[in-house]
Order: C-alpha cells, then structure tokens, then sequence
C-alpha cells in the first residue's frame, strides 16, 4: 500500500477510539504520523510502515475540488 497519510489520529474530547488491530501491514507513508499508543486497547502486528518523500498524485478529502 502507498500512501500520503496511512493513519493519523489524537487524542480527542469528542469521540474515544478503542480496540482496534493493525495486522500485516506493509505500506510507505509520506506523513509517517501512525502511534498504536494514542488508542486505547490497540494491536499492531506485522505492521511495516516505512518512510515515502513524494506524493502519490491522488486527491484526498484535504485537496480535492470541493470536497471537505
């Protein structure tokens, strides 16, 4: 998997994310922002998430015409 930002979640007051599983996972990551610690009750295994410089040239929600 490529990707610009694979997971990148904080602490919130609004919601609370508990229980989840990262499993085989083996992608590069422009943002590089992935903590299994800043979720309550998470599992990484076999998670291999390494460093991307350039961008992959798809839109997300952030840059996209129109979507927010």
């Amino acid at each position: 998997m490529d990707c610009d930002n694979f997971f990148d979640v904080g602490k919130s007051d609004k919601y609370r994310l508990v229980d989840f599983t990262f499993q085989d996972i083996t992608c590069t990551d422009k943002k590089m922002a992935f903590d299994a610690n800043l979720i309550e009750n998470t599992i990484a295994k076999k998670v291999n998430i390494t460093p991307r410089e350039k961008s992959n040239g798809l839109k997300t929600t952030g840059d996209a015409d129109g979507l927010k």
